[in-house]
């Protein structure tokens, strides 16, 4: 009776009637007669896996059900094993699946499937493998979800020998032509033998955007741009299928690999491919193109004459324009966007945000991911937390930084990067220093980013000492490689303690050709202290590096200026003008109410100049602003 009160009541699952059943059968199994026993799994196994079909079970409610099933006798069952193994598997018990299907006497091809399903989410590949081999001696015969299992662990373990047996079993079975199977087959070579995988797409009766994606995806990730992009326009010219954002994902992968000249290359080509029947297709390639060859113009014209513009080619032109230096018109874009960003818009738009030093509107992402966005997607995603911090950092407010950081699940080598090189240009040195030796506790292996931003944070402290000790210790302690970019903060740590003489000699004895940014930082050290004559050298220097770059000439001229050799700066602006070199406009960012407005020097562009000068001019005569 109460069995019958209890099992009717609507409850929400897990539901409790069915854990009294439970119970209640644990009690008959052990003090009833043997036939009632027997009799018992029969009338209760259909219940039980029924139960087994829900969802997530907890740990407490997986042992009730593993010792019921012992208890009752519905090892057997095939049906209640093979979700029973399920379950374990999701609970993160693999060893507990593991045992409760080797204690299977007689498994039909259900449970093996399930436990090969488990071991290859694991990527045990091996004994993935294994357990078939198992299957076979048994003399069961697998089905196409026993290859699928299978192959998804040799394509995750990039495990060409065991792709290779397993296809020649497939090509004996009755799965030979099963489009999942052949598109697992496919995703497996793709994985680590190209050629394999462009001779098994060749011979498929029938391919779907998932065989042509993965093969341009297998291409683009061998870095084999040409054929990636030849084989997108074969895809998207044969009409035979229409490419995906999957499809278009690889495809910029692929774009993102090629040279200044390649690209310009391919953009003529899809711009010939852009005049058919394919322009739909072709659009979204042809803007990352575009702009890849420093056309932004051009790469917005395309944009906005597309006729769908997905989140993708959203995502390429905001992108396009903050790899271009455009950051303002990147927030403007963002800011008309008629499709729902995802992680990667965001990753953008806090790029932008942190380049023009938006904290208000970087802030209203930050709220917009965390309203909008999936529940703890900023602890989990080590990319978008990155750009967070970064953005935090960037706009000043290294509390919300730290705060970010502080949050994060788990902290990879870039969060950290990100973290410690805010706290150098904020020049808190040893507080950088104290957090590279919490990554380092922390189990996190420091990269050349890393020992880049530990020599920053020495720089901007006057850490000489730690910063040359740090230096010394890349190759032997990190066993990271020197770089150009930690040359030239050496030479910028020993140029602003006054030690010329010293950053001049690293100069002369990298490894490396100095760049304009080495000479730069050797030049203004020479400003700071005023040592005209090593300044000349360098300046000279910078100007063969960077003929074109007005650094130089600027440092030289303040330097002449201090000095008051004016006859100087007349002849250096005279060696200007016959070298076409023009001074770079300085240029500063507002926000105001969500929107960036962006000013250049001597510049009549922005949309309210008139009003903006005329109210200057008022300010002016009512005496609140200088004249």
């Amino acid at each position: 009776m109460i069995c019958s009160t209890r099992a009717t009541r609507p409850t929400r699952f897990p539901h409790r009637s069915n854990f009294f059943f439970l119970r209640l059968s644990f009690s008959i199994s052990s003090s009833t007669s043997p036939v009632l026993a027997d009799a018992l799994p029969a009338a209760h196994n259909a219940r039980l896996s029924l139960l087994l079909q829900r969802g997530r079970l907890s740990s407490d409610q997986l042992r009730q059900i593993h010792a019921h099933v012992f208890t009752c006798g519905l090892l057997e069952d095939h049906l209640v094993a093979t979700r029973l193994i399920g379950h374990l598997a999701l609970s993160a018990d693999v060893g507990s699946a593991l045992r409760h299907f080797h204690q299977l006497r007689h498994p039909n091809v259900f449970p093996f499937n399930a436990i090969i399903r488990v071991v290859s989410q694991k990527g045990l590949a091996g004994h993935c493998f294994s357990l078939y081999r198992l299957l076979c001696r048994r003399s069961l015969s697998p089905n196409d979800f026993t290859f699928v299992f299978l192959l998804k662990a040799f394509s995750a373990a990039s495990s060409i020998k065991y792709t290779a047996q397993i296809h020649s079993h497939v090509l004996k079975s009755a799965f030979r032509e099963d489009v999942f199977v052949q598109t697992a087959l496919l995703a497996a070579y793709a994985g680590g033998d190209v050629a394999a995988a462009r001779q098994m797409f060749d011979e498929m009766p029938r391919r779907n955007v998932t065989t042509w994606t993965l093969l341009i995806s297998a291409y683009a990730q061998s870095d084999r741009s040409e054929e990636a992009l030849s084989l997108f326009l074969a895809m998207v010219e044969g009409r035979e299928v229409v490419p995906n954002d999957d499809t278009m994902v690889s495809v910029l992968s692929a774009c993102s690999s090629l040279s200044s000249d390649g690209a310009d290359k391919w953009r003529r080509r899809f711009l010939q491919v852009a005049g058919t029947h394919c322009r739909n297709h072709t659009d979204t390639p042809l803007v990352y193109l575009f702009a890849k060859c420093a056309d932004i113009e051009g790469a917005r014209r395309i944009f906005d004459n597309m006729h769908r513009r997905t989140l993708v080619s959203w995502n390429v032109m905001i992108t396009g324009y903050l790899q271009s230096g455009y950051p303002a018109e990147a927030l403007a874009l963002f800011g008309g966007m008629s499709v729902t960003p995802n992680h990667i818009t965001m990753v953008a738009v806090l790029s932008a945000c942190a380049k023009v030093g938006a904290l208000e509107m970087g802030r209203s992402v930050h709220e917009c991911i965390l309203v909008t966005g999936p529940k703890g997607i900023l602890e989990c995603n080590s990319i978008l937390a990155t750009a967070l911090i970064d953005m935090y950092v960037k706009c000043g407010s290294l509390n919300e930084a730290y705060s970010a950081f502080e949050k994060m699940k788990k902290r990879d080598a870039a969060a950290y990067n990100a973290m410690i090189m805010g706290l150098a240009i904020h020049g808190l040195g040893k507080d950088a220093l104290a957090l590279f030796s919490q990554m380092q506790s922390a189990g996190v292996r420091p990269n050349d980013v890393s020992l880049l931003a530990v020599l920053c944070a020495c720089t901007h402290a006057g850490m000489v000492e730690e910063g040359l000790s740090y230096f010394t210790a890349m190759d032997e302690e990190y066993q990271v490689p020197r770089k150009l970019q930690h040359y030239t903060c050496l030479v910028d740590l020993l140029g602003r303690a006054g030690r010329i003489e010293e950053a001049l000699k690293v100069m002369k004895g990298m490894p490396m050709e100095p760049t304009c940014h080495a000479w730069g930082a050797l030049l203004g050290s020479c400003y700071m202290h005023s040592q005209l004559d090593v300044a000349m050298d360098a300046a000279e220097a910078l100007r063969h590096s960077s003929p074109l770059s007005s650094a130089g000439y600027v440092m030289i001229s303040n330097m002449y200026a201090a000095g008051g050799q004016w006859n100087e700066i007349v002849e250096l602006r005279r060696r200007m003008k016959e070298s076409r070199v023009a001074k770079e406009p300085g240029c500063s960012w507002i926000s105001i109410d969500g929107v960036v407005h962006e000013f250049l020097v001597g510049s009549k562009s922005h949309p309210e100049h008139q009003r903006i000068c005329e109210t200057l001019d008022r300010l002016c005569e009512l005496q609140i602003l200088p004249l």
